[in-house]
């Protein structure tokens, strides 16, 4: 997902309207999406976060880091219970 809260995130929602690609897409927080997967049974497991660094900087260390509330792609991982 896209990290709504995330310097991408901002970035993309702020020229959605201008991209035929996301134009009508709905970037969420990874809390929303966790609140979600709890409202629905599934218990959350653990999460992997890259694109930490703002846009203009992208071509820095991409490698995927644990969290979800400061990269700009997350993976979030539920199982259900």
């Amino acid at each position: 997902m896209i990290n709504k809260n995330s310097p991408l995130g901002k970035q993309y929602e702020k020229s959605r309207h201008k991209r035929e690609f996301y134009k009508h897409a709905e970037f969420l927080a990874p809390e929303k999406i966790l609140n979600l997967l709890h409202k629905t049974g599934l218990k959350f497991k653990n999460s992997r976060q890259t694109l930490i660094q703002t846009p203009d900087k992208a071509h820095e260390d991409k490698k995927p880091k644990k969290g979800y509330n400061q990269g700009g792609f997350v993976v979030l991982k539920a199982i259900k219970i």
